[in-house]
């Protein structure tokens, strides 16, 4: 599951069986064009983001990326 939330309430959500850019296509296309968006660190949300929302600055999660090293 996909979700889109403003750290306290969900923005919108999308059911997938992968994670990948047609996957958070379909969710991000959904909602108002985020000023930043904060991922796992995949590729997916990053190339969706840059086909339909070029203006949103994206990052990986601290967390995640502290637990990849």
């Amino acid at each position: 599951m996909l979700i889109a939330s403003d750290g306290g309430d969900v923005l919108g959500w999308h059911l997938a069986r992968t994670e990948n850019s047609g996957a958070w296509l379909a969710l991000i296309t959904r909602i108002a064009e985020p000023e930043v968006a904060v991922s796992d660190g995949g590729d997916g949300l990053a190339k969706a983001l840059k086909r339909t929302c070029p203006g949103t600055r994206h990052q990986s999660c601290v967390s995640q990326a502290f637990s990849q090293v």
